[in-house]
């Protein structure tokens, strides 16, 4: 994306062969939206996808295992749009080829979000708050529509956001505040636990902070600021920081293409020079 098209971007995902990104940000224009941008392209113009206008602050985005659809977190929208109070968040499907969003989930304060396939069939895995008891955790829901069911929910969690699951059932939660020190924490819940252990913390994580996974699983990715300078990291748990876009100090979403090491991570300064970069 060329500098200056946007006031502020969230989050980014690539289709599963990486040949296009899908965005959720602020255009330059006030436009709150899902985009899309094919990289490498010239000139470096995005595409807005929604209609509608729904969205209020759009920070998570997933895509579906075939492609077609679009799963957007927005903490901010209204369950019912024309009723000012029903604003405890949604999270939407939308075609990957553009059109209106529909309501996958309302009521939950959704924030990040992946998409897990198996047996067939995709469910989302999203951060958010119980409807009923308040609580924030980690849940799952049919991409296809229906109740969502409980991963864990509770302590030790207290702002849940980038979520990514491995092929095991094991899945990764960053939470910006859940150290003792209010510092961020990456919890992992085993697959078949409804319990959140510390995998590392405390630890300096962008906002909204996205985790995603290598092929085959064996390294987590972060995005964080590096300790000495602020700027941002792409950040291995298991070995090193690996330094990308230098100079740009607000490292946040972070999603790998489900078929190939292509990653797609944005800064989100919030103050023009919002970016999405396509990492290989």
């Amino acid at each position: 994306t060329k500098t200056g098209d946007f006031l502020a971007v969230f989050d980014a995902v690539p289709a599963a062969d990486g040949s296009t990104l899908y965005f959720t940000a602020i255009a330059a224009n006030g436009a709150i939206g899902v985009y899309s941008v094919v990289p490498g392209a010239s000139p470096a113009s995005a595409t807005q996808l929604d209609a509608g206008g729904e969205l209020v602050a759009p920070l998570g985005i997933s895509v579906s295992s075939d492609g077609g659809t679009l799963f957007v977190a927005d903490p901010g929208a209204r369950s019912n749009p024309t009723d000012p109070t029903k604003d405890r968040g949604v999270l939407f499907a939308l075609s990957s080829g553009g059109g209106t969003p529909t309501h996958l989930v309302d009521d939950v304060q959704p924030r990040g979000l992946t998409v897990v396939s198996a047996g067939g069939s995709d469910s989302v895995v999203f951060t958010g708050v119980d409807k009923t008891s308040g609580l924030p955790g980690v849940f799952r829901v049919p991409a296809a529509g229906g109740v969502p069911t409980t991963i864990a929910e509770g302590a030790p969690f207290s702002d849940p956001a980038g979520v990514v699951a491995a092929q095991s059932g094991d899945i990764y939660v960053s939470d910006s505040v859940a150290a003792t020190t209010r510092d961020a924490t990456i919890f992992r819940i085993v697959a078949g636990s409804a319990t959140a252990a510390v995998f590392v913390g405390p630890i300096t994580l962008g906002y909204p902070a996205g985790v995603a996974l290598s092929c085959g699983d064996d390294t987590l990715f972060a995005s964080t600021p590096t300790a000495a300078n602020g700027l941002d990291t792409m950040s291995q748990m298991s070995t090193q920081a690996i330094p990308v876009a230098t100079g740009r100090k607000a490292a946040a979403g972070l999603h790998r293409a489900a078929n190939a090491a292509v990653y797609a991570w944005v800064d989100s300064a919030l103050d023009g020079t919002d970016a999405v970069f396509i990492v290989k």
